[in-house]
């Protein structure tokens, strides 16, 4: 009598254990397939990286900022119209110097040969408007100079054999004065 009973739950054992064992089989290949949420960690390392961006970008903005501030004010030149720049040594004194040596790097100097010949400084309202050209080249050897005052911006175009021109800025940000896109068309056509 108690070999049946041993027997029946021993049958019912394996019954139970086949079930818990398919369900568990069914249970990790449904899941399997779906994938995991992310977990705490990731999230907050994604809002970091978020965050260290939007920081970047910020200091970028501000560093930009700074840099237009420390630029030296160049409101003086208002009163030069009608004046020759070699007249007050303009391109070898400070802050002109540094500004457009720091504007064109080792292009400095070509802008020098190209200011030999000079025509008088032109203001109209804040832009100041400066040219010159080599001796003897024929119009082929050009230099212009823009300064808006009011933004503190310098603009800076050289042409070399009638047909290399360069253009230097402070800002990339900011669109060219009037005179100076004229000044590109002129020598460009």
């Amino acid at each position: 009598m108690i070999l049946p009973i041993i027997y029946c739950l021993l049958l019912i054992t394996y019954v139970i254990m086949n079930r818990i064992i398919l369900f568990t089989i069914l249970f990790l290949i449904g899941f399997s397939n779906c994938k995991p949420k992310e977990s705490a960690i990731q999230q907050t390392e994604q809002v970091s990286q978020q965050v260290t961006q939007q920081v970047v970008e910020i200091q970028q903005v501000s560093e930009k900022h700074e840099k237009k501030e420390d630029r030296e004010d160049l409101s003086f030149l208002l009163e030069m119209d009608g004046k020759y720049p070699y007249e007050t040594n303009l391109f070898a004194n400070e802050p002109m110097k540094t500004r457009l040596t720091t504007i064109m790097g080792g292009k400095y100097q070509s802008f020098l040969e190209r200011m030999e010949v000079q025509i008088p400084i032109q203001v109209k309202g804040n832009e100041i408007f400066m040219s010159g050209f080599m001796k003897h080249s024929g119009g082929e050897e050009e230099a212009a100079l823009v300064i808006d005052v009011s933004k503190n911006l310098i603009w800076v175009l050289t042409f070399k054999n009638g047909q290399d021109m360069s253009i230097f800025k402070d800002d990339r940000d900011v669109r060219m004065p009037d005179i100076f896109i004229l000044k590109i068309q002129e020598l460009t056509n």
